[in-house]
């Protein structure tokens, strides 16, 4: 009994040690914090749709289809779907008609 009761211990403090640390977009005082949030690196213009290049990849939880909204410097707002992540950045594809600006702020979206 004395045994079990060790093992439960120790599980309890290596996962609560798991959870001690993590990273500053997901702590709930800097999850809405605008200079907390992914930024637009540059905007390339197609003939359908512009491309977004993001500084945030996949240790900032954006992977391929997350829906994102975009808030631009003067407040407008926009929505784009990331269709490439790599470690460090991603790359969205604007799917509103709301025109995205460099430096905007890119948040994933609940779906």
């Amino acid at each position: 009994m004395a045994r079990l009761g060790k093992v439960m211990l120790f599980s309890i403090l290596s996962a609560s040690a798991c959870f001690a640390w993590s990273p500053r977009w997901i702590t709930k005082d800097n999850a809405y914090d605008v200079e907390n949030r992914g930024r637009v690196v540059e905007v390339r213009a197609a003939e359908n749709a512009d491309l977004v290049i993001i500084d945030v990849g996949l240790e900032g939880n954006l992977r391929e289809g997350a829906i994102c909204q975009v808030l631009n410097p003067d407040k407008t707002k926009s929505q784009i779907v990331i269709v490439a992540s790599d470690r460090g950045r991603s790359v969205g594809l604007v799917i509103a008609k709301a025109e995205v600006r460099k430096g905007a702020a890119v948040s994933i979206t609940a779906n």
